[in-house]
């Protein structure tokens, strides 16, 4: 009788929680709403959002870039993308906060991406040439305005 009493109430609350987690069935008929909604209406709405979709990504080729800044994305892959991926907003290290881009000129650019700022954790940049330094800062000026 003892094992009886130690058994039940486990097995009353295996019951219970049995009963308890019993899933209903899904509905495989579209709600009413569903049903109702025009179709046309629908089909707008989906080709409104392709051409917002085409958009974007039209406005983020790099054939809205100029010669000079294309030749900078290039470089800015080849020198910062490590560390600055995503468009140069600094995922992985230091964030270039949109506002430094903003509001400096490109001359101020070149400056910055120079190096002349030794109290800094981002690398020097010597080996560019000014032309080099002024493709990778209008680059970086385009991808604010973008």
């Amino acid at each position: 009788m003892l094992q009886l009493h130690r058994w039940l109430p486990l097995s009353a609350l295996l019951a219970v929680w049995l009963v308890g987690c019993a899933k209903p069935e899904p509905e495989l008929e579209p709600d009413a709403a569903a049903a109702t909604e025009p179709q046309g209406a629908l089909q707008a709405l989906l080709e409104s959002k392709k051409q917002l979709a085409l958009e974007v990504v039209t406005a983020m080729t790099p054939e809205t870039l100029s010669e000079q800044a294309r030749q900078g994305q290039q470089l800015f892959a080849s020198y910062c993308a490590d560390c600055h991926p995503r468009r140069g907003r600094g995922d992985y290290l230091k964030r270039i906060p949109a506002t430094l881009l903003a509001r400096r000129s490109e001359a101020e650019l070149v400056v910055w991406i120079r190096g002349v700022d030794q109290h800094r954790s981002m690398p020097n940049f010597v080996d560019l040439d000014p032309g080099q330094l002024e493709a990778l800062a209008a680059f970086l000026a385009a991808e604010v305005t973008r």
